[in-house]
């Protein structure tokens, strides 16, 4: 399983985190998607292949977390 941890202080130009709300690109299809901590809680699958997950933990400015994951396809 591969994860990849935003840090709020130096998000990537594919990343955006504000409050409990994180968008994340798909590492396997390029689907931007966002994660809500409030509607999602904190868990969602990418909304075009479900092949990677972001989640959210508390607020970016308040010690929270973030992150996503995903399996390699195979042979990768």
């Amino acid at each position: 399983m591969n994860r990849l941890d935003l840090n709020h202080e130096h998000l990537a130009h594919h990343e955006d985190w504000v409050g409990n709300n994180v968008a994340f690109t798909c590492p396997l299809c390029d689907k931007v998607f966002v994660v809500s901590g409030s509607l999602h809680r904190g868990t969602r699958a990418c909304p075009n292949c479900g092949e990677s997950t972001g989640h959210v933990q508390g607020k970016s400015d308040s010690g929270g977390r973030a992150w996503l994951e995903w399996q390699p396809p195979l042979g990768s």
